[in-house]
C-alpha cells in the first residue's frame, strides 16, 4: 500500500510504502527516523486505489532521541 502522509494542517510530509496496511492510532517510522502516529485515513481513490493519505502526527523525532 501507498500513502500520502500531511500533517494535521494538510500539508504534505512526504510518501510511505508499507506492505502491512496502516490503521487509525498506528504508529510507523520513516527512513529519517522520525515516528508519527496517524490520526486519520482518507480512502477517497482519487483515481487510484492503492493510494491513501494519511493524517499523522509526529510523536518522536531524530533530534529529540539524539539528546537522550
Amino acid at each position: 500500500m501507498e500513502y500520502v502522509i500531511v500533517d494535521a494542517r494538510q500539508r504534505l510530509i512526504g510518501t510511505l510504502r508499507q506492505v502491512v496496511p496502516l490503521t487509525v492510532g498506528a504508529t510507523f517510522t520513516t527512513d529519517a527516523k522520525d515516528t508519527y502516529a496517524v490520526l486519520n485515513i482518507d480512502r477517497a481513490s482519487r483515481g487510484r486505489n492503492d493510494v491513501q493519505t494519511l493524517t499523522v502526527v509526529r510523536i518522536q523525532n531524530r533530534m529529540h532521541q539524539a539528546a537522550e
